[in-house]
């Protein structure tokens, strides 16, 4: 998921240039959260220190989504969201 389009790219020559735009355009949070939900994404997780993004993506998300969020941010995190998203 390209942050400057909110959406994906397969295009060898596409995925870079929208490379290259990333490095001095606005990144689409939102719309990319949004894009990554419409397309089936179940499993979210933040992956080091902080809860900035999680806490925005919990804002961003349907109060009906049933699909998980995690914050991994040491080795203990990041067993728990192992172990969850393993079934």
């Amino acid at each position: 998921m390209h942050n400057v389009s909110a959406d994906t790219a397969s295009e060898p020559d596409e995925i870079k240039a929208i490379m290259a735009k990333q490095l001095c355009s606005p990144v689409r949070w939102y719309d990319s959260m949004r894009k990554l939900e419409t397309d089936g994404v179940t499993v979210f997780a933040e992956i080091g220190p902080g809860r900035v993004l999680t806490g925005l993506l919990k804002k961003i998300l349907p109060p009906d989504f049933s699909g998980q969020i995690h914050n991994v941010n040491d080795l203990k995190t990041f067993e728990t969201f192992l172990k969850a998203v393993a079934g």
